[in-house]
């Protein structure tokens, strides 16, 4: 099972106590999430539930019409099982739209109606508003760089800013190393050029998840905290492409 956001959450209060500043991390969005099942539940004549259960316990439901058979549904179920475990929701929903139409599954009945219960399950499935974790606020008030009312007001602004945060960490998602943020890179954040920003990506499958990084004064310990968010980060990938080996089997098979 993926990190929920308890996992996020005692990450970030980690990174913070190890680096003594305010740690940030940005959540998966739902589009990069993994898949656990789809299920289709009968709730009455022409209808079902569509109930879809990601890797982190997420659930999303949604009625669609359909006239199956609880037999049908059991079959639709194994079908549905075997192409869509290990895949994120960005990959199913890709999977379904360019499988539909394939000579395979035209000439299929019980797989082309899987297929279309599943994409249509899928519509609406995400995306949701961007998860931000920020721990160890009292860090960064503890530093004497911010102790005048005026820059606490900043900090508490910057800190406060999700969609800031969110941009900025974004930075990261096609870089494959640590990145820092100095002087002009950080204007956004305020507080006087007092700020900067370390801040990496996770990644699944080598494509980025999320990020995390940390917000400290100027003069921070680099050789220190540069190496703790580059192996938080790394931490957190291996979480995440636990599966890569049976997804990427599977994978190999269903385009077969």
């Amino acid at each position: 099972m993926e990190p929920g956001m308890t996992a996020l959450r005692e990450t970030g209060r980690l990174l913070a106590e190890l680096t003594g500043t305010a740690a940030v991390v940005v959540a998966p969005r739902a589009e990069a999430m993994t898949v656990q099942h789809l299920r289709f539940i009968r709730t009455r004549p022409g209808e079902v539930l569509a109930v879809l259960v990601m890797a982190d316990g997420t659930v999303q439901n949604r009625f669609l019409p359909a006239t199956v058979t609880e037999d049908e549904l059991q079959r639709i179920h194994n079908l549905l099982d075997d192409v869509s475990e290990g895949r994120t929701l960005g990959d199913l929903r890709e999977f379904f739209a360019r499988r539909i139409h394939s000579e395979r599954v035209q000439a299929d009945d019980l797989r082309r109606t899987a297929f279309q219960m599943g994409g249509a399950a899928l519509i609406g499935a995400g995306p949701a508003p961007v998860d931000v974790v920020v721990e160890g606020r009292v860090k960064l008030f503890e530093q004497r760089d911010f102790v005048s009312p005026e820059g606490m007001r900043q900090l508490m602004g910057v800190l406060e800013d999700v969609d800031l945060l969110v941009r900025l960490l974004d930075a990261t998602s096609d870089a494959r190393k640590t990145a820092v943020f100095l002087g002009r890179e950080t204007s956004e954040l305020g507080g006087g050029g007092e700020l900067a920003m370390i801040g990496a990506s996770y990644r699944r499958f080598g494509h980025s998840q999320g990020a995390i990084g940390i917000i400290g004064p100027t003069r921070m310990d680099y050789p220190k905290v540069v190496p703790l968010v580059t192996a938080t980060a790394s931490a957190m990938s291996e979480l995440y492409d636990r599966d890569r080996r049976s997804a990427a089997a599977l994978t190999e098979d269903d385009e077969d």
